[in-house]
């Protein structure tokens, strides 16, 4: 598949010369000796020398790719990726990494045809097909998205991800009881799953049963050990006891969302809502006053901050 072109520069990082440093060999020289064996596995040598200093090569650019990727330089990354994919260019780990940094660099659909590349190139992997149906997703392509789910759940019918990316699809076109169907069936293989259990709580919620999602996400709290629950988790449980009117337990929950959370105005405003709700207007005050200290700009922070000014009672929900 070829690579796009601000990747194929060939500079003083560039396969051809790190091998013809290795071999002392002239580049023309170099490109005569050239030739990949292809397995399954990836990239492999023959018995001729220079195809294994070949490997070598592109391992340890693949090597920099990672360690730039961890230290968030996607850029130093990409190159790095590219010039491996150069030499190896059937290793699929190599491009399946290489498509996520294309994707966090917002490049979707070259993204899609390396993780497209590395599915084909590992026999269709079933987890790298859910990926590449979660690119499919995001960029909006609903019919690629379930060609992609359904394929993962025939090679792997207890795949929880596979179930949770057809939940998602059919959550995001408004096929809510098939959409819970497979979000139960996501479950039923990973238990301990926040994402899907959040997006199985919504749908309740839609649906207008208020305390069957607050049962969900009571379960989806309870999993985890006091102080661990995911941050996300916490927030979508204090919405739910707000909605059902028990607003000092919808504090305790935004609360520890909130102190986990660092800097989030959201998190601070739904903190602050809560306490007026449940009639500790300066808790309320406090709060609001870290909305607007992390987001001026926050509108609802700032209506908010106007009506707990006022001498008489604030009004039990605001328009945000």
């Amino acid at each position: 598949m070829p690579l796009p072109e601000a990747h194929r520069r060939l500079d003083r990082h560039s396969a051809t010369a790190q091998l013809a440093r290795i071999l002392r060999l002239p580049r023309i020289v170099l490109a005569a000796l050239f030739g990949i064996c292809l397995l399954p596995s990836g990239c492999c040598s023959l018995s001729w020398r220079p195809d294994a200093n070949e490997v070598v090569a592109a391992r340890e650019l693949a090597g920099q790719g990672l360690e730039a990727q961890q230290d968030g330089n996607d850029a130093e990354a990409a190159e790095r990726f590219a010039q491996a994919i150069e030499i190896c260019p059937v290793d699929e780990r190599c491009r399946r990494h290489y498509a996520e940094v294309l994707w966090r660099q917002g490049v979707g659909v070259e993204a899609i045809n390396q993780m497209s590349e590395a599915v084909r190139l590992s026999g269709g992997d079933p987890l790298l097909r859910v990926r590449l149906g979660e690119m499919h997703l995001a960029m909006g392509d609903h019919q690629s998205a379930l060609r992609q789910a359904d394929l993962a759940i025939a090679r792997a019918g207890d795949l929880s991800p596979a179930w949770a990316l057809r939940g998602d699809l059919f959550h995001r076109s408004g096929e809510l009881p098939e959409a819970l169907a497979c979000y139960h069936r996501a479950l039923r293989y990973e238990p301990q799953n926040p994402p899907v259990q959040i997006a199985v709580a919504r749908i309740h919620r839609d649906m207008g049963r208020p305390e069957r999602s607050l049962a969900v996400l009571d379960a989806a709290v309870d999993q985890f050990s006091p102080g661990a629950p995911p941050v996300e988790v916490l927030v979508h449980h204090g919405r739910a006891l707000k909605e059902l009117g028990r607003f000092d337990q919808a504090v305790e929950s935004l609360k520890a969302a909130a102190e986990r959370s660092g800097r989030d105005a959201e998190i601070f405003y739904e903190l602050a809502d809560a306490r007026r709700q449940a009639g500790d207007l300066s808790g309320a005050k406090l709060a609001v006053r870290q909305v607007l200290e992390i987001n001026p700009h926050h509108a609802a922070g700032r209506q908010l901050e106007i009506a707990l000014r006022q001498p008489q009672p604030v009004a039990a929900t605001l328009t945000r």
